[in-house]
């Protein structure tokens, strides 16, 4: 595939690894099949750590498509700003996904709010671990998390003697969406509302809405 300079372009993914003992592994490899080797270091810390293997795979998945669009965009991919990780946050819902059929005139596909929330948490587990490894800068990680103090608490939840669980870390890239089992309700039933909110867990700083296709 041609990149509009002409230059053929170069991408990640997920592919099934096999070794000799024929132990099957996940990795992510570029174009010419070379690992990217932080990203199976840390799928190999998941298997180590007792993880799924469909967790591995999903995780290997998502990953891909973080450098993937770190290499698109010519981002540093152990280096990227706050501002950055938001871009893509949005870029995640407004592009289209890759076809699964050959066929024209195929539907065209996007991701959901949820799911961008769920590729951005892989990220964010990455690049925490990988900063653990000293393969990427502490100031990228800080900027991931943010505290927040929960004033509704889900049933169940311990706050602590002096409340001290109730400052948690929330992430700072996240959509708001729905939970399952609330009603959203108008402003005729604020409380409900506001419970609902606290349940969300969402962070201050919001991905604004993505842009009508």
């Amino acid at each position: 595939m041609l990149g509009r300079s002409g230059v053929a372009e170069r991408h990640y993914r997920a592919e099934r690894a096999v070794a000799a003992d024929e132990s099957v592994s996940w990795v992510v490899v570029d174009e010419n099949l070379e690992l990217h080797v932080e990203a199976c270091a840390y799928l190999a810390g998941l298997r180590g750590a007792g993880r799924a293997f469909n967790t591995e795979k999903t995780y290997a998945g998502r990953i891909a498509v973080y450098l993937l669009y770190c290499r698109g965009h010519g981002l540093d991919w152990a280096g990227p700003s706050l501002p950055q990780l938001m871009a893509m946050m949005r870029w995640l819902v407004e592009e289209p996904m890759p076809s699964r059929s050959r066929k024209p005139g195929a539907a065209v596909r996007y991701r959901s709010e949820g799911t961008a929330n769920a590729i951005m948490g892989t990220v964010g587990e990455f690049l925490s671990w990988c900063s653990l490894q000293g393969w990427v800068p502490p100031t990228v990680v800080n900027t991931l998390t943010q505290p927040k103090f929960l004033r509704y608490l889900p049933a169940g939840f311990d706050p602590g003697e002096d409340g001290q669980h109730r400052t948690i870390m929330a992430r700072t890239i996240k959509y708001r969406v729905a939970i399952p089992g609330y009603e959203w309700l108008g402003s005729s039933s604020p409380a409900t509302c506001a419970r609902a909110w606290a349940m969300s867990s969402a962070p201050a700083t919001q991905c604004p809405p993505p842009a009508p296709r």
